[in-house]
């Protein structure tokens, strides 16, 4: 399921692809699908009391990724982190509670380029990936640094979405980071 630092290897899974779908690794899940209960009592929707209800969605989200195997820490209130292993690489994974609203995000893909002809050629790559993606996309922090995320309203949010989620994000970061990084090489 995991390495020996704690990181969840190999989830993720073609969300193009039609059909019965099956993680990457299926021993990793041991066959097992995210159980579908609502997060919140079915029919109830929740009522946002300032920031007491987004702790109480961060607590559940929480408790759900790490019954998925994936290491979690609460490093703000509404913001968790985690990450996981694809290829040879390790991606950075936050969770942040906007609003009404969730955001799994990968961050940073890459960081901005210095060169304008470079920046220029690899945000025109991010909109044809973004057209070509589904359920997730390519876009730039305050920093202009590249993230891929997924957002969700937090209202009736249960965990196959989650699941859903962690799946799209996991598969386009390892798909598209050795492409979007040779756009944009680590200064020497």
């Amino acid at each position: 399921m995991s390495d020996r630092t704690g990181r969840f290897e190999g989830f993720g899974r073609d969300p193009t692809a039609r059909g019965d779908q099956t993680p990457v690794d299926s021993a990793d899940s041991g066959g097992k699908t995210a159980d579908c209960e609502a997060l919140s009592p079915p029919g109830e929707r929740s009522v946002r009391v300032g920031s007491v209800e987004i702790l109480n969605e961060a607590g559940k989200i929480e408790e759900h990724l790490k019954g998925l195997g994936w290491p979690v820490t609460r490093i703000a209130a509404g913001t968790l982190r985690s990450s996981f292993r694809a290829g040879n690489s390790t991606f950075p994974l936050v969770v942040q509670f906007e609003g009404d609203w969730v955001r799994l995000m990968v961050l940073p893909i890459t960081r901005m380029p210095a060169d304008p002809a470079t920046a220029e050629t690899l945000y025109a790559k991010l909109l044809q990936l973004n057209g070509d993606m589904m359920l997730a996309r390519f876009s730039l922090d305050e920093d202009g640094d590249v993230l891929l995320s997924a957002e969700f309203p937090i209202a009736d949010l249960n965990p196959s979405e989650i699941k859903d989620a962690l799946d799209v994000i996991t598969y386009y970061a390892q798909k598209y980071q050795p492409e979007i990084r040779a756009l944009n090489p680590p200064a020497a």
